[in-house]
Parts: C-alpha cells; sequence; structure tokens
C-alpha cells in the first residue's frame, strides 16, 4: 500500500472541495432564482389588486363579489352534475339531492335573516323585543335541532 504525498492528497481534497462547492452554489442559485421568481410572479398578481382596492373600492368588492359568486357557481353546478349522473332518475336525483339542499339553504338564510333582525333591533334601542326575539329564535333553534 502506497501512501499519497501530501501534494497529491491536497489536490483531491480541493477537488472535492471545488465539486462541493460549485455544486451548493448551484443549489442556492436555483432556489434564490426560484424565490425571486415567485416573488415577482407574486408581485404582477398582487399590484393591480392592491392598486384597484384602494382606487376604486365600490368596484374592487363587486368584482370580488362576482368572482366568489361565480366559483360558489361552478363548484355547485360541477356537484350537482355529478350527483346527477349517480341518481338512476330525475325524480330520485330530485329527492334526494335538490329537496334537501333547498331546505338547508332555506334555513341557513332563515337563521341570517333572524340574527340580522334581532341585532337591529339591539342597535335601534328596542331591548325587551330584542330580547324577547332572541328567546324565541334559540327555543325554535333548539326544537329543530333537538325536538323532532
Amino acid at each position: 500500500m502506497r501512501l499519497k504525498s501530501l501534494h497529491e492528497s491536497g489536490k483531491q481534497i480541493l477537488a472535492g472541495f471545488k465539486f462541493d462547492l460549485k455544486n451548493f452554489l448551484l443549489k442556492t442559485g436555483r432556489f434564490l432564482g426560484l424565490g425571486a421568481l415567485i416573488g415577482f410572479l407574486g408581485f404582477l398578481a398582487v399590484f393591480p389588486l392592491w392598486f384597484f382596492s384602494t382606487h376604486h373600492r365600490r368596484g374592487y368588492s363587486i368584482f370580488v363579489l362576482s368572482v366568489l359568486a361565480f366559483l360558489l357557481i361552478f363548484l355547485l353546478t360541477r356537484r350537482l352534475i355529478r350527483s346527477y349522473k349517480q341518481h338512476a332518475n330525475a325524480v330520485s336525483f330530485l329527492r334526494h339531492i335538490i329537496l334537501p339542499a333547498v331546505v338547508k339553504i332555506g334555513r341557513v338564510s332563515l337563521y341570517i335573516l333572524s340574527i340580522y333582525g334581532i341585532v337591529l333591533l339591539y342597535v335601534y334601542g328596542l331591548y325587551l323585543a330584542a330580547v324577547s326575539v332572541s328567546l324565541i329564535f334559540l327555543l325554535l333553534l333548539a326544537y329543530f335541532k333537538y325536538g323532532r
């Protein structure tokens, strides 16, 4: 077994270090480049929305609400189409999917409207009416949840 000279060992160590340094710099450069690209694309997406929201508040609100409404309609339509394909006929689909959904939407709308009415009664200073309506609302809520 032959021992390497100090010069050969040093060259080999420096060559390995140079290779590791090159890989490290390439990976770091890729990471920083990807981070910069993501930051730039984020800026391109956010800056127009920020500008629109600070200079045209009403238009921005309408835009955001319409995008959310479109997304909600799209998701519901896609789910309804998938559910319709799983049922044998239209009557079964209406009875098992549409009717329960309409009932749930009606209940949630009624709850929201009731809470809104209670808050309005408090705001206008009709405290006795607000407490009475609150108690009736809670009793009806408990009845629908546990009483039937």
